[in-house]
């Protein structure tokens, strides 16, 4: 599968290409996403991967990673106010789960694990007196931060045109803080444990 994705606005074109190779049991299916954002003129590539074992017709497991790029906020690199040129921030996640459908339900258990670099940090010696700039950066993308985490997800299909799932989570993040602060911390925005819920239905008329 290709996607081809683009931001006027911004003027990010991102190019989306998998493959999956099926081996028996085994699918594996090698991944990469490029993205060229206009702000900083950078192109990222992120690689991927994910391999599935189905064990049993109902049931299969799955081990997947990869490096995953978030542009920059557009404010944080406007020139006077922040930095212009800042990087994306990275994160290589790595997952380990697997999926069971049983009396109607899809039971889903992954654990996972993200190491993330170039966070956008608040610079602890910025001179609010003078414009930001490359002397006097307001923002740095010299931060570091992780999360790692247990989901267990139920999912349900009550008819063909509503189904819904419910999902609690067990995580825990925290960032460190480059010199001269070169400190580390739980996140302000880290929830333990996070229980979720939704349900959807889809109106729309069939025409086949």
């Amino acid at each position: 599968m290709t996607q081809v994705n683009f931001t006027p606005r911004r003027h990010v074109v991102s190019l989306w290409s998998d493959l999956a190779i099926g081996m028996g049991p085994l699918t594996l299916t090698p991944a990469l996403r490029a993205t060229w954002n206009s702000a900083s003129g950078l192109l990222d590539l992120d690689p991927r991967l994910s391999l599935t074992w189905a064990a049993l017709k109902n049931l299969e497991f799955v081990v997947k990673g990869g490096l995953y790029s978030q542009l920059t906020n557009q404010i944080w690199s406007t020139e006077g106010f922040g930095v212009t040129g800042l990087p994306a921030s990275t994160a290589v996640h790595a997952v380990v789960g697997g999926k069971l459908e049983a009396l109607g339900f899809e039971f889903r258990l992954e654990g996972y694990s993200k190491w993330m670099t170039n966070q956008i940090l608040y610079n602890p010696v910025y001179d609010p007196v003078f414009p930001s700039g490359a002397d006097n950066p307001r923002y740095l993308s010299q931060g570091a931060a992780s999360s790692y985490g247990l989901e267990f997800m139920v999912r349900r299909k009550v008819a063909d045109r509503l189904f819904g799932w419910f999902s609690y989570s067990l995580s825990r993040s925290d960032r460190l803080f480059p010199k001269p602060v070169d400190a580390s911390w739980v996140t302000a925005i880290d929830r333990f444990d996070v229980n979720d819920g939704a349900a959807y239905t889809n109106l729309a008329m069939a025409w086949y």
